[in-house]
């Protein structure tokens, strides 16, 4: 008899090293599925912040276009303005001149020539005085235009 408890003992010894094997084992494939799963949620995390850059990426490079765009626009603007002017400038140099010469021919001019050159002076006048009107009204919608735009347009840090 003195056999039989060291069967058992070594019986109950086999048993709890195979339950000690089984329960590693399965708690060994709990942490392999959770690293898994932490795995997977990591990689989904990953190709969320991918895709953020990739939109905040394609939004700058869209503003960017934007932006290249306005400042071509502005350009071509310039230009144009600046033709206007040396366009301007001429004319005025001329009419400079016309009045140089107006001021000699007035006075050897006839009284009849006198009061036609006024009266077409003073038509010219009220063309260029409701020109003038009108370009300011212009200049004032443009400017207030202008300032509702850069109300509107987003700050740093909005």
């Amino acid at each position: 008899m003195y056999r039989e408890p060291s069967l058992m003992l070594l019986a109950a010894v086999v048993a709890s090293l195979l339950t000690w094997y089984v329960l590693a084992g399965r708690f060994e494939a709990g942490i392999a599925t959770l690293k898994l799963e932490h795995q997977k949620s990591a990689t989904r995390v990953a190709e969320l912040h991918v895709l953020a850059l990739k939109q905040a990426n394609d939004k700058f490079d869209r503003m960017q276009k934007e932006k290249d765009h306005a400042i071509e626009r502005a350009s071509i603007r310039a230009a144009t303005n600046a033709n206007a002017l040396a366009a301007a400038r001429a004319d005025l140099d001329g009419l400079r001149r016309d009045l140089s010469d107006a001021r000699t021919r007035i006075a050897a001019a006839p009284v009849a020539a006198l009061r036609e050159y006024a009266n077409t002076v003073s038509d010219l006048y009220g063309e260029c005085e409701a020109e003038l009107t009108e370009t300011a009204a212009k200049a004032t919608g443009h400017a207030s235009d202008v300032q509702m735009i850069l109300d509107a347009f987003p700050k740093g840090g909005d």
